[in-house]
């Protein structure tokens, strides 16, 4: 059956490439990571009721829109810097850190300072306190090993990381078996020591595979500018996530705060495949940029495909799934059926949004791509504090739904007029034909420029 053979034969090279298996670990990864949170985000919901488990979402929304300023994107500069030049690891590694260290003292007195001027009399400094440094010195630690890793081409060794944060936070839900240690002060407090636990695990290991971190010299270039775009970004693609459940909890009830931080929940889960596959091919967007938005705009095309189909089939399943969660989380949270329901397309517009966005990156189109993310993020606050007092939850899932929107057509607005624009500029610098006087101008693609070449084509044909 020589069709059978060579289809056989072809698949077997799809996943002998390097971008293939480093998705499927990820995906994989992802996939165990989903169905053990599922369980403690089960057994929180329920433990705690939906008051204090809004009162809990409420703060770690808000200390997770703060988050991404802790490093100052570093973590990304990371992984641009060494993804070209291998060598650079441990002087890179060592930034990161020190820039991680110092802006999170900054970022847990930014949230304790926040957190008063929003909540007053109901402040909780003991929930901020525990919440923030599980985000600072624990995820925010975790996240900068993942880009470790993936700068020197190592996708296995995070997604097993991934894992084993999810299976320490499962463990920490024991203590909410305690009657008296129900609230949410108490779970900051677990969630905390389960989040550096691992983040603490994730660096040795990381220093090991890449080489310990050097201290900065003094004549150290910080790049602190370039690396707020890349902080500026995430922040509004956080506030995106989360700004609607932090104002949620000031603008209306804490009851409606967990019923849509409980619904937000599955959306969350649908999101995972999207950020493993993202992860797992971010440093090849910067080795496609050496070519510009040619080269990840190319690269991106071959990802579009399963983009889509995931959009498609994650939307489908949100209606269907529906009317499952109340019963997943007891009848306090009935309607979170209807969040579901009414956020039902996020996760197609999510998909198409990070192709267009790491392409944009990629080419070294940081700054028009966090145009376009705080863009939006002014357009969800904005949104939610005119909808939210009216509407409830139902107001702030129509914002999110506008400022996704807004995001899908920006960013791939802005990457088509970026492209023609280079590609008018290549045309018109190129030579005419030659022995032909009367020939046109003509389109060829870039060479890669001396010392580029073996990075351009191990990527391309990952």
């Amino acid at each position: 059956m020589p069709n059978l053979k060579g289809a056989i034969d072809r698949l077997q090279q799809v996943f002998q490439k390097d971008s293939v298996r480093d998705s499927l670990w990820m995906i994989g990864s992802k996939v165990i990571s989903v169905a053990i949170q599922a369980f403690y985000f089960i057994f929180v919901a329920r433990l705690l009721g939906s008051e204090e488990y809004g009162r809990f979402i409420g703060v770690s929304s808000l200390v997770g829109i703060i988050s991404p300023f802790v490093g100052l994107g570093h973590g990304h500069l990371l992984v641009r810097t060494v993804s070209r030049a291998r060598d650079r690891f441990r002087e890179e590694w060592g930034k990161a850190l020190v820039v991680l260290g110092w802006s999170a003292a900054i970022g847990l007195v930014l949230v304790l300072t926040i957190s008063y001027a929003i909540w007053q009399k109901n402040f909780s400094a003991s929930l901020v306190l525990w919440a923030a440094i599980a985000d600072f010195a624990g995820v925010s630690m975790l996240d900068f090993t993942e880009s470790a890793f993936i700068s020197v081409g190592v996708a296995k060794r995070p997604a097993q990381l991934k894992v084993l944060f999810s299976l320490v936070k499962l463990s920490a839900v024991g203590v909410l078996l305690l009657p008296g240690w129900r609230s949410a002060e108490m779970w900051a407090i677990a969630y905390c020591i389960a989040s550096v636990i691992p983040a603490g695990i994730a660096f040795l290991l990381a220093s090991r595979q890449g080489g310990w971190p050097l201290m900065p010299r003094k004549d150290t270039q910080w790049e602190l500018q370039e690396g707020f775009l890349f902080a500026i970004a995430t922040s509004a693609e956080t506030i995106n996530a989360h700004a609607d459940k932090t104002m949620l909890s000031s603008l209306s009830t804490e009851r409606a705060t967990g019923i849509y931080g409980a619904g937000y929940r599955f959306v969350d889960v649908g999101f995972q495949p999207i950020i493993a596959v993202g992860t797992a091919n971010y440093g090849r967007f910067f080795q496609a940029g050496t070519n510009g938005l040619e080269g990840t705009i190319g690269f991106a095309r071959r990802l579009l495909p399963a983009a889509l189909t995931y959009g498609v089939i994650a939307a489908i399943g949100m209606v269907v799934f529906a009317p499952v969660a109340p019963m997943i989380l007891g009848s306090d949270y009935q309607e979170s059926m209807d969040v579901l329901r009414v956020l039902f397309p996020i996760h197609l517009l999510g998909a198409m949004q990070y192709l267009a966005a790491d392409s944009l990156t990629g080419a070294g189109y940081q700054r028009q791509r966090s145009a376009i993310q705080i863009s939006a993020a002014v357009i969800n606050i904005s949104l939610n504090a005119l909808l939210i007092p009216i509407y409830s939850w139902h107001g702030a899932a129509w914002a999110t739904l506008t400022s996704e929107g807004f995001k899908f057509v920006g960013l791939w607005s802005v990457a088509a007029w970026l492209w023609r624009k280079e590609m008018a500029t290549k045309r018109s610098i190129e030579p005419p034909m030659e022995n032909d006087p009367a020939a046109t101008w003509v389109e060829t693609a870039d060479e890669p420029a001396d010392g580029e070449e073996e990075a351009v084509s191990n990527n391309a044909d990952d």
